[in-house]
């Protein structure tokens, strides 16, 4: 068959061709059902449409430039449902493993069975739902929008632990938890440089527990005011001398459950502590050396935790 020029026809109980080349343009096959079977090797030098179906027993090899090009109902079918292409929706099934090693786009919605393996780029602009297990080749990032970084990911080749994120229904709390093959995990979080890490909710929250609040204290390093002035609130532990006047006040803090401890330790006459939200009372006075209060900023006040003397273990300072 070698040599088959111009204008070939087939069709009419189907053909079979063993070896030919083909250099003009044929139409093969009729609208009956018919197939042409390829048993050799058939080389088209222009275009060849098949009305009908097509069976090649080797493989079908398209020169730089060419396009195979299918009708709005031509589908793809490999291993019966191995890898299909619709050629209505172009909906695309992929039975296995893709792997994508260059840049990969996906226009729209795209739902991945048991495995994504991407060492390229990968473009979602729709939704990606991975069944089982989406894994990046490396180290690697998500992007937003704009391609700049939103999270970046390191992998540990002999990693046994991770994060688990869980949502929740209407009244429930997200989580974040440590899971993995270890019995006890520890969580580590790191700024970056000089800054510090930040928790906060809506009203300053750092962290709760059910009704309770947690404390917490910027610096265990000491003021030490002699005379009236200002209580800091960069030190957890101000000691206090009411030489020279005993006028001392307190500034509300910013941040719910951070902890302030105040005490006397010369007395040469009375010192009234007056903080600028205090609940329950408006001052609290020492009046002998060891007199200590104990406060926590639970969010609109400074709320009395304990007062006590901890130099006779009797008298206290007074809350009034």
């Amino acid at each position: 068959m070698a040599g088959l020029k111009d204008g070939i026809s087939g069709g009419g109980g189907g053909a079979d061709y063993t070896t030919g080349t083909f250099s003009g343009n044929m139409t093969l096959g009729d609208a009956s059902g018919d197939t042409i079977t390829v048993t050799g090797t058939a080389t088209f030098a222009e275009t060849a449409t098949f009305t009908s179906g097509i069976l090649s027993n080797g493989a079908i090899t398209l020169g730089a430039g060419d396009d195979l090009i299918g009708s709005a109902t031509s589908d793809i079918t490999i291993n019966t449902n191995k890898f299909t292409v619709a050629g209505a929706s172009g909906n695309t099934l992929v039975a296995g493993t893709f792997d994508a090693t260059g840049l990969c786009t996906l226009a729209a919605a795209a739902t991945v069975g048991t495995t994504l393996g991407v060492t390229g780029l990968l473009t979602c602009t729709a939704g990606l739902s991975v069944g089982t297990t989406l894994t990046l080749a490396g180290d690697g990032d998500f992007l937003d929008s704009n391609g700049n970084e939103m999270f970046s990911f390191v992998a540990t080749g002999s990693a046994v632990n991770e994060f688990t994120f869980t949502n929740a229904a209407t009244g429930g709390d997200v989580d974040l938890s440590a899971t993995g093959g270890d019995a006890d995990i520890g969580i580590s979080l790191t700024p970056k440089g000089a800054e510090d890490l930040k928790v906060l909710g809506a009203s300053g929250v750092i962290s709760s527990l059910a009704n309770a609040t947690m404390g917490w204290y910027l610096s265990a390093s000491a003021q030490a005011l002699t005379g009236s002035g200002a209580f800091t609130l960069t030190e957890y532990y101000s000691t206090g001398n009411s030489t020279g006047g005993g006028a001392w006040t307190l500034a509300d803090a910013t941040v719910k459950g951070q902890l302030k401890k105040i005490q006397m330790i010369t007395d040469s006459g009375d010192g009234t502590l007056t903080p600028t939200t205090l609940n329950g009372g408006t001052t609290i006075t020492f009046a002998d050396v060891g007199d200590t209060a104990e406060l926590i900023w639970d969010g609109s006040g400074w709320q009395v935790l304990a007062l006590y003397n901890c130099a006779d273990g009797t008298s206290a300072p007074v809350l009034a």
